[in-house]
Order: C-alpha cells, then sequence, then structure tokens
C-alpha cells in the first residue's frame, strides 16, 4: 500500500474494509468528483459564451464615414471644389468596402442610387478596398461633372429627397455605414436641381 492509502478499521456492523485516500473514504471522493464535473462543464459554458460573444461583437467593424464639398489647393493648379468622400476604419479590425452609395428619401418610396468610383486618379481610392485599422480611404469627385446626374436621379421631388439624403458605405458583410450629407453639399446639389 501506499503511504497515502491506510487500511481503515473494521466497522461494527461487519467486516468491510476501507480504503482512505488523502484523508477520504470512496462516498467522499465520488462527491468531490461529481462536484469537480459540475465545475468542469460550467467553466466550459463560460467559454463558449465568451467566444461566440467576442465572434459576434461589432466593436471589430467600426467605420466613420462622410461626405462633403472641399477644395483642392498646391500642387501647381488651381483650386477647385472636389465632392470628397472618406472612409476611416475605426474598429479593430480590417474592413473590406464593395460600394457606395446614396438613399434620397424616406421609407418605401426611397430612391437608392450607386455611386460608381471616380474615373483613374492619384487621389481616390480603388473599389473594392480593404482598409485596416485606423486608415482611410478617400473618393474625389470633381464637383461640377457630379452635380450634374442629381437632377435626373432625384426627380421631380427632389426637395423632398434632399433633405434625408445619406451616403451609404458597404462592407463586405452586415448592414452600411451611413452618415447624412453635409449641409454644403446639399446646397450646392439643390443649387443645380433648381435650375
Amino acid at each position: 500500500m501506499s503511504a497515502f492509502a491506510r487500511k481503515c478499521r473494521a466497522s461494527p456492523f461487519g467486516q468491510k474494509t476501507m480504503y482512505q485516500f488523502l484523508g477520504l473514504d470512496k462516498e467522499q471522493w465520488e462527491i468531490a468528483n461529481a462536484f469537480a464535473s459540475c465545475v468542469g462543464a460550467a467553466g466550459t459554458l463560460a467559454a463558449v459564451i465568451v467566444s461566440l460573444w467576442l465572434a459576434q461583437r461589432k466593436e471589430g467593424l467600426d467605420l466613420e464615414v462622410s461626405a462633403n464639398v472641399r477644395t483642392l489647393v498646391g500642387g501647381g493648379v488651381e483650386p477647385s471644389d472636389f465632392v470628397v468622400i472618406s472612409a476611416t476604419n475605426k474598429g479593430s479590425r480590417s474592413a473590406k468596402i464593395l460600394s457606395i452609395g446614396w438613399r434620397a428619401g424616406d421609407g418605401k418610396s426611397a430612391t437608392h442610387l450607386v455611386q460608381l468610383p471616380p474615373g483613374r486618379d492619384l487621389m481616390s481610392a480603388p473599389l473594392p478596398v480593404t482598409i485596416a485599422d485606423g486608415e482611410q480611404a478617400q473618393w474625389f469627385f470633381p464637383v461640377a461633372d457630379w452635380l450634374d446626374n442629381w437632377p435626373e436621379a432625384l426627380g421631380e421631388r427632389w426637395e423632398d429627397r434632399l433633405t434625408s439624403l445619406t451616403l451609404l458605405v458597404h462592407p463586405t458583410y452586415g448592414p452600411p455605414f451611413e452618415a447624412p450629407a453635409s449641409r454644403e453639399l446639399r446646397d450646392a446639389i439643390a443649387s443645380r436641381c433648381s435650375r
């Protein structure tokens, strides 16, 4: 017998022999094993819940998007106005942007528009584009050319639709990230549509 196991005295009810290990008999070890199994199952369940929560949380994909009119200066050229659409990844994982679009109007009467990427230039990111955490992608559209499409796109009820004009940036999964068009951008579209 080992040093930890010893033979116990016979019980007064018969010649039953019991063994102890670390001061616990067989029944006490069965209770300890049942308790340990329950603790292990609870730990496994907690690990599964935490891993599912980490996988499902949206914190990893967080884009900040905007659309504004900006004047570009420098580089030996005349200052010129551009519509600048930008997407900044503020999350903790890379984001792949598939497309850019607009929503004008509300509810079932809303008009959804796809913004085609600008022609090849040195300033705009290609589409689709993957941006890592902390990086930014921008698209530059000359204002004059960009505004030409809006009267037809918004139609006769352009004033109603223009008040709710919203930029939509579509990632590979999940809903699009949204931002209202800037006041300056809406004013530029309104002046073109009212001609």
